[in-house]
């Protein structure tokens, strides 16, 4: 029961409007369909775009899913979508935000980082030695390969230039106690140079060891 008090405000009577809820079922139900809305992820998830852009840190996180809202809005706007639409239309919808946003490809190449640490073996004894501590995606590009021979040894000299993207833990790296494995074979860490025209990226400059050296990576 409701109390309408506006319609007899005028005349000094108070009203009442009741209402009551009795059993009852369709005549034809076939005459009503139900609809049943489903709850869509989102178009990218964090953890795709993640992928795709080859971020293994939590850095990040909120900045890339702040572009992933932006990339949305922007695609709202320009297809004059509302809400309703832009879920309707999810597949167009991921292609097109998928192409604008993501042209991150060529850091395709997983490498990993070795740091020189001095450990205390089973009886005691300090021993230095090459360690993995992380790895991450890079952009490789291969700068000068040369093979020469001296007194019968071939020595074969490469170097590369490894695109990374600056993290806590790529920052860290130095030409005095890292160094790259690639491929099965590591390179010495011979120069570093942040990229300020792409402030999230960084190069590292790398050669490889002449064959016929020891290696005491393990």
């Amino acid at each position: 029961m409701k109390r309408l008090n506006e319609l007899f405000a005028m005349n000094g009577q108070v009203g009442f409007l009741a209402s009551q809820r009795v059993d009852g079922k369709l005549i034809l139900p076939e005459a009503v369909k139900t609809l049943t809305i489903r709850k869509r992820d989102a178009m990218i998830t964090l953890k795709e775009a993640k992928n795709y852009l080859r971020v293994d840190y939590e850095e990040d996180d909120s900045l890339i899913q702040n572009l992933l809202s932006t990339a949305k809005n922007l695609v709202m706007d320009v297809g004059r979508m509302d809400e309703s639409a832009f879920a309707e239309n999810e597949d167009t919808v991921r292609t097109a935000r998928g192409r604008d946003v993501m042209e991150i490809g060529t850091l395709n190449q997983r490498i990993t980082i070795l740091e020189h640490r001095t450990v205390v073996d089973e009886i005691g004894n300090h021993i230095t030695k090459w360690e993995e501590t992380f790895s991450l995606w890079a952009k490789v590009i291969v700068k000068t390969a040369s093979e020469t021979t001296d007194t019968g040894v071939t020595k074969e000299v490469q170097k590369l230039e490894f695109l990374v993207r600056q993290s806590p833990a790529s920052l860290n790296i130095n030409s005095t106690n890292f160094r790259i494995l690639f491929r099965n074979s590591v390179y010495n860490v011979t120069g570093i140079t942040p990229l300020y025209d792409h402030n999230n990226y960084m190069k590292i400059e790398g050669e490889i060891r002449k064959a016929g050296t020891s290696d005491d990576y393990s």
